[in-house]
């Protein structure tokens, strides 16, 4: 790593703490598996910022944005490559609701898909270049991987040491994301996942089976993919980000252009460290975590990381604001975002 690309912890702490009136704050963002029926209904048609933000969106993409988050039921199946979209535009709009409201974090941290997200909210990327990347690497996925060639699986009720061990039995399988102390994905060649997921049963586990999706994200096998969006993404412009955002493989804080850049062209193939970023956020003095997208999926998993952790959703968040200052969401607003 150059010198300079990013400060150390004492030196985040001591910056955050000099800049700050109020207790830090950690903004959350949502991937894949976030998307449902209903996502988004108490910000649209209720923010001009939010509606601005989706409009522009379902115009460079060409279908409804609204007709995705809004009709039907429940979990409504839609193509990979939609749902990564609208959960990006919802995670953005949410934030520019945020924004006019005044309200701004001390940090931000996407979970995967949600980097992207987080990206935009640090500064570092406007909102049409991160729509393009989240369509960029959704096409990859698409035209680099067979179907039933690779899979997914969640483990709950082992120890890392154990579910690394699972997966070192398994040719081509991988530990993918370490999301709390005993919730694991696995991610690599079918076959391998599948087998690791039996004897994950067999020991034991709460729980062990596939999850939706056929990619192995977040491992090794998409080194390839990861070089042909590196190439796509040094044709966008990466911006010194003014909010320090969390690389989620180095569970270390982003202060650079440069930095965000090596890390959104490698998250593909790094591995998801959520809980040990969760941790170095509380250690950079972080008192409240808010989850800003439409789902409660992070802050789901909050209390198994840190019971003592103050924890919240945008859409509370939200709710809170409107019913202390009497806010109506449909009034103008004094933003140019």
């Amino acid at each position: 790593m150059s010198v300079g690309v990013r400060k150390t912890t004492d030196e985040t702490a001591e910056t955050v703490k000099a800049h700050s009136t109020a207790d830090p704050v950690a903004w959350l963002f949502p991937g894949l598996g976030s998307r449902f029926v209903g996502m988004g209904a108490d910000i649209i048609g209720k923010s001009p910022v939010a509606d601005k933000l989706i409009a522009l969106a379902a115009e460079k993409l060409g279908y409804d944005i609204l007709e995705v988050c809004l009709s039907g039921s429940g979990r409504k199946i839609v193509p990979p490559r939609i749902e990564a979209q609208v959960i990006y535009v919802i995670n953005c709009a949410y934030v520019d609701v945020l924004r006019s409201l005044d309200r701004q974090p001390q940090f931000v941290c996407g979970h995967s898909l949600g980097s992207w997200a987080a990206a935009y909210a640090s500064g570092a990327i406007d909102f049409a270049s991160g729509l393009e990347m989240v369509t960029t690497v959704e096409d990859l996925l698409e035209q680099r991987i067979a179907d039933g060639e690779q899979a997914m699986g969640v483990i709950i009720g082992l120890g890392e040491e154990t579910v690394t061990g699972i997966c070192a039995d398994q040719q081509d399988v991988y530990l993918a994301n370490s999301n709390s102390p005993e919730q694991f994905v696995i991610a690599g060649r079918a076959a391998g996942v599948d087998a690791a997921l039996e004897k994950a049963g067999e020991l034991a586990a709460k729980k062990s089976q596939r999850i939706a999706g056929s990619r192995a994200m977040h491992t090794p096998l998409l080194a390839d993919v990861n070089g042909e969006l590196q190439t796509a993404l040094a044709k966008i412009t990466i911006n010194e980000p003014t909010i320090p955002q969390m690389n989620c493989d180095t569970a270390c804080p982003m202060h650079t252009a440069e930095y965000v850049r090596r890390h959104l062209g490698q998250f593909l193939q790094q591995p998801v460290r959520w809980e040990a970023s969760m941790h170095a956020l509380k250690a950079l003095g972080v008192a409240q975590f808010v989850e800003v997208g439409a789902a409660a999926v992070l802050t789901g998993m909050m209390p198994f990381i840190d019971p003592s952790a103050k924890i919240e959703t945008v859409s509370d968040l939200l709710a809170q604001d409107e019913t202390a200052n009497a806010i109506d969401l449909t009034s103008p607003v004094l933003t140019d975002r």
